[in-house]
């Protein structure tokens, strides 16, 4: 694994939790609230009016965003939902990661986030020799990631990806699996930027392919794409290897989005966050994408 990689990696644009009495803070920039603790506040402590109107300007700003787009484009022409994928908000404005092969061969596409659902959204660019695409929903997300700084957890480091897997069926609310660092593939000179793909132990389902791959500080080093394909490598091997993924690194995924200019933000790795607050925190800025035609 090389350990000179230039990765950076995204952490969420909300402050984690720490011990203490729980208080409402509001991201003035963002114009968001989350129930933080005060030390922990990089915005302004509110009370529950307070925040509560907050939350509902949000829901405005959304519902406007929504209707401004017309009906939805999907109800309009009676197209069906094929399938589905994930993607994450890297800026405030309402843009997303995802996977080239989430978005490439449908007629039309929505969003849904921890606040709505059926967001209309647009493919802005695609990148298919890296399985990336870049979206745009136009509508201020809940949260947006911020990529890390400081290179690559090595091998073995714990991780952890959020999405909406296929259980037998589709997940209505993003769903935290656990695993655990394998390392990078080689570089690829024709893409010049760092490695390729991270590889990472985890159970990995239909429906996680967009989605980010974190460190347990909450940092995102990477976009889930692929999967393992088990049977084949025991047809041609027969060795069994099972639950491995693979996730485009975030040098590739940051010079994509950079060249259609999209500046992402970037962060130190921090502290180890536990399960349930990295998977709450992720759940603010993690989307379903959705499939229509």
């Amino acid at each position: 694994m090389s350990s000179r990689a230039l990765l950076l990696a995204a952490a969420l644009a909300l402050p984690s939790l720490t011990a203490g009495a729980a208080q409402w803070c509001h991201d003035t920039e963002r114009d968001t609230v989350a129930p933080l603790v005060a030390s922990g506040c990089a915005g302004r402590v509110v009370d529950d009016a307070e925040a509560a109107q907050v939350r509902a300007r949000r829901l405005e700003q959304i519902r406007r965003a929504v209707e401004g787009g017309g009906p939805s484009p999907q109800a309009a022409s009676g197209k069906r939902m094929m399938s589905i994928g994930t993607g994450f908000f890297i800026t405030g404005d309402g843009k997303l990661l995802s996977n080239n092969h989430v978005v490439e061969r449908c007629a039309e596409i929505s969003v849904d986030t921890a606040e709505a659902r059926g967001l209309p959204a647009r493919v802005v660019a695609t990148a298919p020799k890296v399985d990336l695409a870049l979206v745009d929903t136009a509508a201020p997300p809940p949260a947006f990631a911020a990529f890390r700084t400081g290179g690559v957890p090595p091998a073995g480091a714990d991780v952890a990806l959020v999405g909406y897997p296929n259980q037998g069926r589709a997940p209505v609310q993003p769903l935290l699996t656990l695993g655990t660092l394998l390392g990078t593939d080689r570089p690829d000179p024709a893409v010049g930027v760092g490695s390729v793909r991270l590889a990472f132990k985890a159970d990995v389902r239909h429906g996680n392919s967009g989605g980010p791959l974190f460190d347990r500080s909450g940092l995102v080093i990477g976009v889930v794409h692929a999967k393992l394909d088990s049977p084949k490598l025991y047809r041609e091997t027969g060795r069994v290897v099972v639950d491995v993924g693979f996730a485009i690194s975030a040098p590739v995924a940051a010079h994509f989005v950079e060249r259609h200019g999209v500046k992402l933000a970037g962060a130190q790795p921090g502290p180890h966050l536990a399960a349930e607050v990295l998977h709450a925190n992720a759940t603010r800025a993690v989307a379903r994408v959705n499939c229509w035609r």
